[in-house]
């Protein structure tokens, strides 16, 4: 079985370009677009990764990434953050 990733951003050709390169290389991908589907989505198909923009609507992905630490089901969940914020006080947010 292929391994699951969820990837999830309000651009829609960024996930569109992760989709297609995770997919070229076997891994299965369900997506979505803003932070509240995400989330659904995350406990309706339990991904074994997260790709997770912080910028969104709804819910932004630093508030995704502290909803699933919370919940003992993805409390160890592998998520990569993705952001074009770069200032260390965004970097140190997202160790939390």
């Amino acid at each position: 079985m292929a391994v699951k990733i969820l990837v999830c951003d309000d651009e829609r050709n960024i996930v569109r370009m992760i989709q297609l390169n995770l997919e070229r290389h076997g891994y299965s991908v369900i997506t979505a677009y803003d932070g509240k589907e995400g989330l659904e989505k995350i406990r309706s198909e339990k991904p074994d990764l997260v790709v997770l923009d912080v910028m969104m609507p709804y819910m932004d992905g630093f508030e995704v990434l502290k909803t699933l630490r919370r919940e003992p089901e993805f409390e160890s969940l592998p998520v990569i953050m993705l952001t074009a914020k770069a200032q260390d006080k965004d970097v140190f947010e997202g160790y939390h």
